[in-house]
């Protein structure tokens, strides 16, 4: 069926709702890391799947990571939601990476229920072009996890899982990546994808004015995670 030009752009909008959808197949995003985007199938961030992030510490170069893909997340009509973010992102510097903060959500739940149940249901929502949530301190099962995945698999966004200061343990994710902090740069791990190489390893560089400043949480208040008790969570936070 034809359709004309304007209604194909209103449908590619992420804020439109056309109910449950099948994600498409092969379907990327790419990551805005050229040399990152050649190693993985199809070019590009997975849409329509879970994709995994494990890194030790805040501060292993995350940022530099998903600059380009926060700013396009944000700046094709959808919604970027940030679930469980472990300090308040910085505004300022949001702004200067180009991410339009009038589209941004952060969730912060009360307990590790209440992360899975914002997960499924900013999926199911069908509004968001990117989500990024960031696992409680008691970690998501597999099955949990499966259920992530099966919602993301219903939609045509990027949904991204970090885990800090984890292994990687067993996850039904088409894609997971590890990530590492050097003085010239991040070290970036492809540990499994689906239907391309594995144990790919790739050496990004920090950008001109950028440089390794670990994060001390000492310094910066934060949101409780998710799982560390079921009352309810504090709102002020920071960000190192």
């Amino acid at each position: 069926m034809n359709t004309s030009p304007a209604l194909d752009n209103l449908l590619r909008r992420g804020d439109i709702w056309r109910g449950r959808r099948a994600g498409r197949r092969g379907e990327v995003r790419e990551t805005g890391l050229a040399e990152l985007d050649r190693h993985l199938v199809g070019g590009g961030w997975p849409l329509g799947g879970l994709v995994e992030v494990s890194y030790p510490r805040l501060g292993s170069g995350e940022w530099r990571l998903l600059a380009g893909t926060l700013r396009h997340c944000a700046g094709h009509g959808g919604y970027l939601v940030l679930v469980n973010p472990p300090a308040l992102p910085c505004a300022p510097a949001l702004a200067q990476l180009g991410v339009p903060l009038e589209r941004l959500l952060l969730v912060h739940p009360g307990s590790r229920a209440d992360l899975l149940c914002a997960v499924l249901e900013t999926l199911r929502s069908g509004c968001a072009q990117g989500l990024l949530f960031w696992e409680a301190r008691q970690a998501l099962s597999y099955a949990e996890l499966r259920k992530v995945q099966l919602a993301a698999a219903d939609t045509d966004a990027l949904c991204l899982m970090m885990r800090v200061g984890r292994r990687p343990g067993a996850s039904p994710a088409v894609l997971r990546l590890a990530l590492a902090a050097r003085g010239d740069g991040p070290e970036l791990t492809i540990l499994r994808q689906r239907g391309g190489p594995a144990d790919v390893r790739l050496a990004l560089s920090w950008p001109a004015g950028w440089s390794l400043q670990p994060f001390d949480p000492s310094l910066a208040q934060r949101p409780r995670q998710a799982g560390e008790a079921d009352e309810a969570l504090p709102g002020s936070a920071g960000l190192g």
